[in-house]
């Protein structure tokens, strides 16, 4: 993908003796900072376009990769547990905390929305706030019943590493032909998740839809209006029930998930990001 501003790829190691990876969108004298969750299928550089321009706006962007996934160490597609997850996230924020920011927040797409929301819920370290792009709090996509018994089956066998393929299309990511290719021919993509890693999911997927009750911050989340992978009317419900009172939801007439990949509204989308984060920072 195309750099505006030079990109530094850092390499971590987390207490396991694994590698993270972190993606580092950095301009000189910039004083805000985010950083940056992927999906389940996802890696950093998915997000590099936004995260360029949001550099040379004023906002150092921080994507780091999941262990398991784009960059970084350890199995494709597997997460030990929520806390390893935790302790990863950990390691990130404090290597960006040093750095003596005026504010770090969090921008969160799809899967990553529910560990940006578990962080929030469970660190001591609070973001200055949160930005979720089609969060998958509540999806409209399932495993199909036969993977679903294999899960069961690999689950009471402990053959937790065995790989369960996920039901994403590239078509339901975006409906942007030019990233057509890129998105099929990514080696980065994470296609499958372990058998671990669906059973952890559903740890974190009822935490994520209780975190509405921790969230005490600004919040914007930014929708598609027709999007094949979450449930926007589900996500709506849940929204509404965050009681702080600055919170601001945005929806954008596409049927696009992945709104970075967006051919129609990807500049309403960047323009509207930035009003926002520059109205919370000021």
């Amino acid at each position: 993908m195309k750099q505006i501003i030079d990109t530094q790829i850092i390499q971590l190691i987390n207490q396991d003796h694994e590698s993270v990876s972190l993606r580092s969108f950095v301009k000189p004298n910039n004083r805000s900072a985010l950083i940056y969750f992927h999906g389940i299928e996802g890696h950093s550089e998915w997000f590099s376009k936004t995260a360029n321009i949001l550099a040379t706006q004023g906002f150092d962007v921080y994507a780091y990769d999941r262990v398991g996934s784009g960059l970084s160490g350890g199995q494709r597609g597997h997460i030990k547990n929520i806390n390893n997850l935790i302790d990863d996230s950990v390691l990130i924020i404090n290597y960006i905390r040093v750095k003596q920011y005026q504010n770090i927040g969090y921008l969160a797409s799809c899967w990553g929305a529910k560990l940006a929301l578990l962080l929030t819920a469970k660190l001591t370290f609070k973001p200055s706030y949160l930005i979720l792009t089609s969060p998958a709090i509540y999806t409209k996509i399932d495993l199909s019943f036969i993977n679903k018994l294999k899960i069961l089956y690999f689950t009471l066998t402990k053959k937790n590493l065995n790989l369960i393929p996920l039901p994403i299309t590239t078509i339901m990511l975006t409906t942007n032909k030019e990233y057509f290719e890129y998105l099929n021919c990514d080696p980065l993509r994470n296609r499958n998740i372990t058998v671990k890693t669906c059973m952890e999911n559903l740890k974190i997927d009822l935490m994520a839809k209780q975190s509405y009750q921790y969230l005490d911050l600004p919040v914007l989340m930014c929708l598609a209006q027709d999007d094949k992978i979450i449930n926007r009317p589900k996500i709506l419900n849940w929204f509404a029930k965050i009681k702080f009172s600055q919170k601001e939801v945005k929806t954008f007439p596409t049927n696009s998930h992945c709104l970075d990949f967006d051919a129609n509204c990807y500049n309403d989308y960047i323009t509207y990001l930035l009003a926002w984060l520059n109205k919370i920072v000021k």
